[in-house]
């Protein structure tokens, strides 16, 4: 069988009235995604390529016909629609035994709010139905970066949330650490049940902060419901002007910042866009001093609110885990 981006070959029994079973082998030479996307009607363009190949048999059990086998997977691009993030170059190997995938594998690099490397692997069973999809996954992701302006949710109470993120901004992008990463890993396993996926033990890593998130994401309509704690050595809002690499930064982005109306809320916390009579310099070294802050994650996951809230307002038990996971 040859068509746009599928060449396959079938051999086997597709049906035998002596016979109620009946199998064939399905030998998937090459699967090209983009061509084959490129013929399915309202499928959003350039959100999928890459190749994948190999063997499939097919048996029938109860009228229908269960897979088994094997499939490869090569330099696949993925982006879902209105994800942050995206997935580029990734390569893996799924094994398949009916409506289970009993090893998944997969490594490449994320792209969009977070750009790293990235690998999962886990087992999935009832693969057939959201409802029931159930399993296990973790997820390995290597030293990277965080962009914050591929940010693509709503900051409530945003003159708090953007005094938090323009604290951690400036602890890495002050002269001593510009060079640096901006996290070692991120790690982080989920239990799937009836098509929600929950971890209590995602944590990201390095340099001065550290962030720990637990909750679960539903799989059927990609809405959050977590908490995500962040423990960081910052420096103070009104040391915030004073670094070299936040002027600068904050002076290349003025028109967005404009635009967006966050000069104002930005100039709350001592950053200022507008040009400044030049001073004397400030002899005195800024220093870090430790914060911890917990965020509400809800709505769905490629547009989430993040929202700050009291350590208070919540269980003794979560607060004690979010701790755990950035100490």
């Amino acid at each position: 069988l040859a068509l746009p981006g599928v060449s396959l070959w079938v051999t086997g029994k597709i049906a035998d009235p002596r016979q109620d079973s009946t199998e064939f082998d399905l030998l998937i030479k090459e699967v090209d995604f983009k061509k084959l996307s490129s013929m399915l009607p309202n499928f959003p363009s350039n959100s999928l390529s890459g190749r994948c190949s190999g063997k499939i048999s097919l048996k029938s059990d109860k009228n229908a016909f269960l897979p088994h086998g094997s499939i490869h997977f090569d330099s696949i691009l993925f982006k879902p629609q209105k994800s942050m993030i995206y997935f580029d170059q990734m390569n893996g190997l799924a094994v398949i035994n009916g409506m289970n995938l009993d090893k998944v594998n997969f490594e490449g690099k994320a792209r969009g709010f977070v750009e790293a490397p990235i690998s999962a692997s886990g087992k999935l069973q009832n693969m057939d139905s959201m409802e029931h999809l159930k399993g296990n996954v973790s997820v390995r992701v290597g030293r990277g970066a965080i962009k914050f302006q591929n940010f693509k949710g709503v900051l409530s109470k945003p003159q708090t949330v953007l005094g938090a993120i323009g604290a951690l901004g400036a602890s890495l992008l002050n002269n001593e650490s510009l060079a640096s990463p901006e996290f070692e890993s991120i790690t982080g396993d989920f239990s799937i049940e009836k098509g929600i996926a929950h971890t209590d033990n995602l944590r990201q890593v390095g340099g001065d902060i550290r962030s720990g998130v637990i909750g679960d994401i539903d799989l059927r309509n990609h809405n959050l419901n977590a908490m995500m704690a962040a423990k960081a050595l910052v420096y103070p809002p009104e040391q915030l002007g004073k670094i070299p690499a936040v002027k600068e930064l904050a002076k290349k982005h003025e028109g967005l910042l404009k635009i967006m109306g966050l000069d104002k809320e930005l100039k709350k916390i001592g950053i200022d866009t507008e040009e400044q009579k030049s001073q004397a310099p400030d002899s005195g070294k800024p220093t870090k001093t430790p914060i911890f802050m917990i965020f509400k994650l809800s709505g769905n996951a490629g547009e989430p609110s993040v929202t700050p809230v009291l350590e208070k307002s919540i269980s003794e038990a979560i607060a004690l885990k979010l701790k755990a996971l950035v100490d």
